[in-house]
């Protein structure tokens, strides 16, 4: 099934704005009934450049071999631009670190050299930021409601929904089974 999703990419003076723009879109599909599930993630810059996730909500996409997959195609556009935001995972299975860069290679190749470069030079220089993954039923709305950012840069690419549930599978798939490891 493809989807055509918009990534709304609002930069912010700090992570606190950041994140009160997250709970405010929070809000928006906690109250308007929309159909997608929100998709959105903060960052916010070390004193090295280096980004890091602040807050980050991901969807659950099907049920795999009775496992829930979650993955995100807002954390999926910030860990294409940033890969060090992985490390921010740290405490998540092999699985989840498989299914983020799976994701991430789906945003580079539907957003394309272009689309990545824009965004990414609308990030340059920028302490924090939130990127939130919609669908164009509500982008216009998500766009009203950012207070406390500015400038906003939208990006649009259609999304084959199934390929990234083959992508989950896969993952969840070739993780080692508990009798590999007690073979150790």
């Amino acid at each position: 099934m493809l989807v055509e999703f918009g990534f709304v990419v609002a930069t912010h003076g700090d992570l606190s704005e950041a994140d009160a723009d997250f709970s405010a879109t929070e809000a928006i599909y906690e109250t308007s009934g929309v159909g997608t599930s929100f998709d959105a993630v903060t960052l916010a810059k070390k004193a090295s450049g280096e980004a890091r996730f602040g807050r980050r909500h991901q969807q659950v996409g099907a049920i795999v071999d009775e496992q829930p997959t979650c993955w995100s195609l807002a954390g999926g556009l910030a860990a294409a631009l940033y890969p060090s935001v992985g490390v921010d995972l740290g405490s998540v299975s092999l699985v989840d670190l498989e299914i983020l860069s799976s994701v991430a290679g789906t945003v580079q190749r539907g957003l394309g050299r272009a689309g990545l470069t824009a965004v990414g030079d609308h990030l340059d220089g920028r302490p924090a930021a939130l990127i939130t993954a919609c669908s164009a039923d509500i982008e216009r709305t998500v766009e009203e409601h950012l207070g406390a950012s500015r400038p906003v840069v939208v990006r649009h690419m259609t999304v084959d929904m199934d390929a990234i549930t083959r992508l989950c599978a896969r993952a969840i798939r070739s993780r080692p089974s508990r009798s590999d490891h007690a073979d150790r």
